[in-house]
């Protein structure tokens, strides 16, 4: 599984009197890093551990088939967990994304209302 490439939105800042659209974007960042970073160690570990199952050749018995079990426990957990980080960091982008599409409205609103004020009277 290749590494989650995420990128937070660039922030559209407030014009010159319009109203700032509040989001906390330096946490933003941190949780997208984390989890990006949890997915990356999950996928290498995850593609790690499929190559040295493969070395366990001429094991069998009781053991070898918990081994078995707990692997594919083991890996399905981290192949659900990668997902998840996947969709928790595509909802803060979209929320991002909605923040800057809110900040983008006030801008043009405090625009509108600066062109109407500066015209002929």
């Amino acid at each position: 599984m290749p590494r989650m490439l995420v990128e937070i939105p660039r922030r559209v800042w407030p014009a010159a009197g319009a109203r700032t659209v509040r989001f906390p974007w330096s946490p933003a960042r941190a949780v997208l890093t984390a989890l990006s970073d949890a997915r990356s160690t999950l996928s290498t570990t995850l593609d790690t551990r499929a190559w040295n199952a493969l070395l366990a050749t001429g094991w069998e018995g009781a053991y070898r088939d918990e081994f078995d079990d707990a692997y594919a426990r083991l890996c399905a957990a981290a192949s659900e967990l990668v997902e998840r980080a996947a969709a928790r960091a595509e909802t803060v982008i979209d929320a991002a994304g909605d923040a800057n599409r809110d900040q983008v409205r006030e801008n043009e609103h405090a625009a509108g209302l600066t062109g109407v004020a500066a015209g002929p009277g």
